[in-house]
Parts: C-alpha cells; sequence; structure tokens
C-alpha cells in the first residue's frame, strides 16, 4: 500500500487563541499615543535651534558685510550705511539695524530684527604708537527675542554675536 501524507487544514480554535481582547487594544494605544505625543514635542525644539542657527549665519553676514565696507573706503572718511566716520579719529560707539533681509540702515523700523553696536578705537593698546593708523572696530550684533532697547547697555543672557576687527590706514586719498 502506498502511503501518502495528507495535509488536513483546521480552522478551529483553541481556547487559548483567542483574537486581542479589549484590553490589550486600549494599552496599545496608549503606548502609541505616548510615543507620538513624545516625537511631536521635540519639533518646537528643533525649530527653535533652526532659528538660532539662522539669526547666528546672518549676524556672521552682516558682521563680513560691515567690516567689507569699512575696508573698501579710505579711513578718513567711511560712509557706513548712511554714517560718515572718520576713522582717524573715532574713538565712539555706533548703532545701525538691520532687517531679516539683511537691510542695514541707521534708524529702526518695524521690520527691524538686528541690533548692531559698532565700537571705535583708534588707538588700539596692542599697537601703541600707530593712533589714527590703525583702529580696533568691535561688533556686538543682538536678536530677538530679547533685544536691546536704543540707548540702553547690553543686557546679558541675550541672542547675541560679537566680532573684532583691525582696520589699518592703507590708502589716502589722491
Amino acid at each position: 500500500m502506498n502511503s501518502f501524507c495528507v495535509f488536513r487544514l483546521s480552522w478551529n480554535f483553541r481556547a487559548t487563541e483567542r483574537g486581542f481582547n479589549l484590553v490589550e487594544i486600549i494599552v496599545a494605544l496608549a503606548i502609541s499615543v505616548v510615543a507620538i505625543v513624545s516625537i511631536m514635542g521635540i519639533f518646537p525644539l528643533i525649530l527653535q535651534s533652526v532659528r538660532e542657527t539662522d539669526n547666528e549665519t546672518k549676524a556672521g553676514m552682516l558682521a563680513q558685510s560691515i567690516f567689507t565696507t569699512l575696508r573698501s573706503h579710505y579711513f578718513d572718511d567711511v560712509n557706513l550705511f548712511g554714517t560718515t566716520i572718520n576713522l582717524a579719529t573715532a574713538n565712539s560707539t555706533l548703532e545701525l539695524y538691520a532687517t531679516q533681509d539683511l537691510h542695514i540702515t541707521t534708524t529702526p523700523g518695524p521690520n527691524t530684527a538686528f541690533l548692531i553696536r559698532l565700537k571705535f578705537n583708534n588707538n588700539p593698546p596692542s599697537y601703541p604708537g600707530h593712533a589714527g593708523n590703525m583702529n580696533h572696530v568691535s561688533l556686538a550684533i543682538y536678536w530677538s527675542p530679547p533685544q536691546p532697547t536704543v540707548g540702553s547697555p547690553p543686557v546679558e543672557n541675550t541672542n547675541c554675536s560679537t566680532f573684532t576687527g583691525l582696520i589699518a590706514k592703507t590708502t589716502t586719498r589722491p
């Protein structure tokens, strides 16, 4: 007699092979909700980090623009975005303002996003005897929130980037 295997499929469920009950479904949903809410809680932190990085990048671009402007003019009459500065005698502070699209002005406007404070020293302590031929420029760029008010001293723990540079007198007016 030839023997062969016969497979028989059975759809009979035993008592231990039941489907999910309501308690198991609720526990699975609760775990899923906790995971989704935790992931969604990270998004505001990511957005804040992106905004801070964007503002720091823009502050660097503003500083580069200001230093390039200072270095591209004659030393004795720099036109810095509408304000004329004589770097040979400048020992003062100047405030400028910028919008998010990096437009620099001398007056604040409704779209002002950055406060720029420049401090000039025409006799840097590291280079004695070069008064009038070299200028040390300190630059602080603040962005909101919070942003110091016009004429107020810098506020501690604010969003700020600082830059410094030397401007040397290399050309004279013909």
